[in-house]
């Protein structure tokens, strides 16, 4: 049994389930399945699109997801996206 308490990004495993819950907790990821347990709710698709249980639109590489609910370059396109509607 390993009792590595840190894992991936220095996140906390919980121990019982084997997964992550990066930022506040707000979802669950499972590193053997690879992808949440439960949808994004802040997807601008509705309950998170295409897929809405993938960690960081399926690049972990390129992007982070630090709170669990969208990557930070998708929620700079959201933003850049209504910018330049705006202006």
């Amino acid at each position: 049994m390993n009792n590595a308490v840190l894992g991936f990004n220095g996140q906390r495993i919980d121990t019982v389930s084997m997964s992550y819950h990066p930022g506040n907790g707000y979802r669950a990821y499972n590193p053997i399945l690879k992808r949440f347990n439960c949808p994004d709710s802040w997807s601008p698709f509705g309950e998170g699109g295409i897929n809405p249980y993938a960690f960081c639109a399926g690049d972990p590489i390129n992007r982070a997801d630090p709170n669990g609910h969208m990557s930070w370059w998708a929620g700079l396109g959201i933003v850049s996206g209504i910018l330049g509607v705006l202006l």
